[in-house]
């Protein structure tokens, strides 16, 4: 099950859920052309991912930001995503270790 959190990112309350290692590993490479990431569809891509609320970040993704004209909230918001998808997970009695 997908971990979620709320944050707020200047002023915009928004509802986060994780997506895998896997599949992020993966959005990297695909946005990758020569070499370089496509900053744009990565960006928008992970937005649409990870962003459960507002619906409308969902559906528009890196549009709901150019409609607002916003390029400062899109960036921390991306941000703040990965720092939540760097959360380590709980592996047996401490955090990020298993038991021994």
């Amino acid at each position: 099950m997908a971990k979620k959190k709320d944050v707020v990112i200047r002023g915009l309350a928004c509802r986060l859920q994780s997506v895998s290692p896997s599949w992020y590993f993966d959005l990297l490479t695909d946005c990758k052309d020569n070499g370089n990431v496509d900053n744009r569809r990565f960006m928008d891509e992970l937005l649409r991912a990870c962003v459960i609320a507002p619906a409308d970040i969902r559906t528009k993704g890196l549009a709901f930001f150019d409609e607002k004209e916003d390029r400062r909230t899109a960036l921390d918001l991306v941000k703040e995503i990965n720092r939540f998808l760097d959360e380590p997970a709980e592996y047996g009695s401490g955090e990020g270790e298993g038991d021994s």
